[in-house]
């Protein structure tokens, strides 16, 4: 028994509900499952290496080393040190949408579209432009 045990340790456990994956024992902070990346720190070569594993509708632009350490000693952590965020909406206006956008575009049916202004909206977006407190979103 204790050798079965020991065998199936490192075995994702099976789900009673059909589709559902219970999570693998090993945690995503568990050190071992960080591996060096064999890239010497080259960040065009991580670059070009993630792009390779990407699908084709997904670009990595640029990478950038992160800082080792905050004030205080604190690790650098993407989301809670970020310094700024860009948002970009898109619209499309008349009687059909783009198929293959139809995810990123906002489209306005054409019975709508008389009474759509991008001047008005663009208007609207002005007051979201600027420095907000969004720490309520963590």
């Amino acid at each position: 028994k204790e050798e079965e045990a020991e065998a199936g340790k490192d075995e994702p456990q099976r789900s009673s509900i059909p589709g559902k994956r219970l999570p693998h024992p090993l945690t995503p902070t568990d050190s071992s499952s960080f591996l060096p990346v064999p890239c010497n720190n080259d960040l065009d070569k991580i670059k070009f290496c993630l792009n390779r594993m990407m699908p084709p509708d997904v670009r990595i632009n640029g990478v950038s080393p992160t800082p080792q350490s905050k004030e205080g000693g604190r690790p650098f952590h993407p989301t809670l040190d970020a310094a700024a965020k860009t948002y970009r909406y898109t619209f499309s206006a008349g009687e059909t949408h783009d198929p293959l956008r139809w995810r990123h575009v906002w489209h306005v049916e054409d019975r709508n579209a008389a009474a759509f202004s991008i001047a008005e909206a663009r208007a609207v977006a002005e007051a979201f432009v600027g420095a907000h407190d969004f720490r309520a979103y963590r």
